[in-house]
């Protein structure tokens, strides 16, 4: 154990791994906040943006192509999820 770092290896190491669990916690939160806006600037409503952009394994292009050809929010949703 080095001196100068007081905590065992082990708890070290924990904290580090929770870092990068909080940092990859902040990129997808980032991409769901991203989404959101594509979402809302194609039309969607904020309820159903929201259920959308939350959804990663959805197309988003394909989200906002429905949308931007007038398709309702919630039937997009609908045909979506």
């Amino acid at each position: 154990m080095d001196p100068t770092y007081p905590i065992s290896e082990g708890l070290r190491r924990r904290a580090l791994e929770a870092s990068g669990v909080a940092q990859r916690h902040d990129e997808e939160e980032q991409l769901t906040d991203w989404r959101f806006g594509q979402l809302t600037s194609a039309g969607c409503d904020d309820h159903h943006a929201q259920l959308l952009a939350r959804r990663h394994d959805i197309d988003l292009h394909r989200a906002v192509e429905i949308l931007e050809r007038g398709c309702p929010p919630v039937t997009a949703a609908a045909i979506l999820l």
